[in-house]
């Protein structure tokens, strides 16, 4: 696929979207959570979510998927 599929980044809830750039930069999931304004918990939930809806498991696989998918 595209990295910049459409059908790709669509998968992805706006909440989740928000956190994708911040992850592919490799920021910790606490500092996600500040820059956010959301709690440690609300990351790692929208995280697991994340790794179901683009079928990766493992923080590499998310960020090299999202990465392709034009997060950045």
């Amino acid at each position: 696929l595209d990295g910049n599929n459409p059908m790709r980044r669509s998968l992805l809830t706006t909440a989740q979207a928000a956190i994708a750039p911040l992850f592919v930069r490799g920021l910790p999931m606490k500092q996600i959570a500040a820059a956010l304004g959301i709690s440690y918990r609300a990351v790692s939930c929208r995280l697991d979510k994340m790794y179901r809806r683009t079928g990766t498991s493992g923080q590499r696989q998310l960020a090299i998927w999202l990465y392709k998918s034009g997060y950045r």
